[in-house]
């Protein structure tokens, strides 16, 4: 029995509307019997499933029952490669082979069915899924843009060329395209996180090229919206660790009142002295800010994930991140100061009882314990965890320059040895030739992670 057939089998043995019935199956498949009941004359092809109408109808009742997939899908396939190649099996076609994962199917099918009806928003964007699952990102993203060039509300094609932008560091496309679909849904969650993430990164970068102004805008935009997700879902862990890094990384770039401020009184020359000390003063007041509004969001999103190691990790960096801005106030207590790194010290190894296998967790405690010969252990096991993390060479580094190799190379050799590179930096330490030192760390790290 032909595909067709064993459809229209199961079609009739469950529809039970006779009005249903005969716009499904046409007159030439029932008959009268002897006493004026409907019956089907014999299991043939319905015409009217040929049509677009009776064939959607047909492949619905048929989805209907997860044990008929095997048969929707030969069904599908078999009027699509018949010679007249009805439309709609093409369609179904295509996003068949797209859930079942076959992409090259699904490409081949969906630009068929393209040709055919070049005007369908979601055959573009099925074609785009279908790039996407290969890996093809131009091509998936020529394809969602045609989509929503056709249908500008489409959510899904929004999100996907949002995350694909954002992938080749496209942030201001990538943006725009949260904001479109957050116009389109407003309080989507995944749109309202991935615009905190977005914005974030661009920050960031612009932070390193020195567009502070650029940077302040961006982070009061992802902090407006990291803060709606963590309201609107008070339990996702994940929108309080978002909030937390836009405020931390709010906290090494000045508010835009004080950048602007800063830039007044730099233009006013000798005259904007006084005027430069108190926008100073209200920038490390309002950077202190950030960092408590950080460790609040942290301290909420380990509430929610406790066994989260980096959580913890992320607490004691706001910790020590406050340490350091207080020493930039006049009348600094330099106990207060200690306390703080002393709590940010005991947070990271508690961090480190959950992951102990975090490279950032150690690099984390190397930057928060104060002591050198400890910083020096724990870069250490950082970077034979992460051997390509460039920040912490420089930081061990920096270590090197400032305190002396001896004392923390001795003071490594008592902890185990974290990284066989502590070694070859004795060795030129024992020659007393700091240059060489210096050249060698940074050989070393170079080579670690080209």
């Amino acid at each position: 029995m032909c595909t067709v057939k064993r459809a229209s089998s199961k079609l009739l043995a469950r529809v039970s509307s006779l009005d249903l019935l005969f716009e499904l199956t046409g007159t030439s498949c029932i008959q009268y019997n002897g006493h004026g009941i409907l019956q089907p004359r014999q299991i043939c092809p319905p015409l009217a499933a040929l049509q677009e109408a009776a064939g959607e109808g047909l492949l619905a009742l048929l989805a209907a029952d997860p044990a008929d997939a095997l048969l929707q899908r030969s069904l599908c396939e078999e009027l699509a490669a018949r010679p007249s190649q009805p439309q709609w099996a093409q369609r179904h076609v295509a996003q068949l082979r797209l859930r079942a994962h076959e992409y090259e199917g699904a490409i081949t099918a969906f630009q068929t069915a393209i040709r055919a009806a070049p005007e369908r928003a979601e055959l573009w964007e099925g074609l785009g899924a279908a790039y996407h699952g290969l890996g093809r990102h131009s091509s998936a993203l020529k394809s969602y843009g045609r989509a929503l060039e056709l249908d500008p509300g489409r959510l899904y094609c929004l999100m996907q060329a949002a995350l694909l932008e954002y992938q080749v560091a496209n942030y201001a496309e990538s943006a725009a395209r949260y904001r479109a679909a957050l116009a389109v849904q407003p309080g989507h969650v995944a749109a309202l996180l991935g615009l905190v993430e977005v914005l974030l990164a661009a920050a960031r970068q612009h932070g390193r090229l020195g567009a502070l102004g650029a940077a302040a805008h961006e982070l009061a935009e992802a902090a407006e919206a990291a803060a709606a997700a963590a309201a609107a879902h008070g339990n996702l862990a994940t929108a309080w660790k978002l909030l937390g890094d836009v405020h931390a990384q709010h906290s090494v770039v000045n508010p835009k009142a004080v950048a602007e401020k800063l830039a007044a009184a730099k233009a006013a020359g000798a005259r904007g002295a006084a005027d430069a000390a108190a926008a100073a003063k209200e920038g490390v007041a309002a950077r202190l800010g950030e960092v408590r509004r950080a460790r609040r969001a942290y301290a909420a999103a380990a509430h929610l994930n406790p066994t989260q190691g980096t959580l913890w990790g992320d607490i004691a960096t706001t910790l020590a991140a406050e340490a350091g801005l207080l020493r930039l106030q006049p009348g600094c207590s330099a106990s207060r100061v200690a306390v703080l790194h002393a709590r940010a010290g005991a947070i990271v190894r508690g961090g480190l009882r959950l992951a102990p296998s975090s490279g950032w967790l150690w690099a984390c405690l190397g930057r928060v314990v104060g002591d050198p010969g400890k910083a020096e252990v724990a870069w250490g096991r950082a970077l034979q965890l992460e051997p390509r993390d460039a920040i912490t060479w420089a930081e061990l580094g920096r270590l090197y320059s400032r305190n002396g190799a001896g004392g923390c190379l001795s003071c490594s050799a008592a902890g185990a040895a974290p990284a066989i590179y502590c070694w070859q930096l004795a060795a030129c330490h024992a020659m007393d030739d700091a240059g060489t030192l210096s050249m060698m760390l940074w050989a070393v790290g170079a080579a670690s992670f080209c």
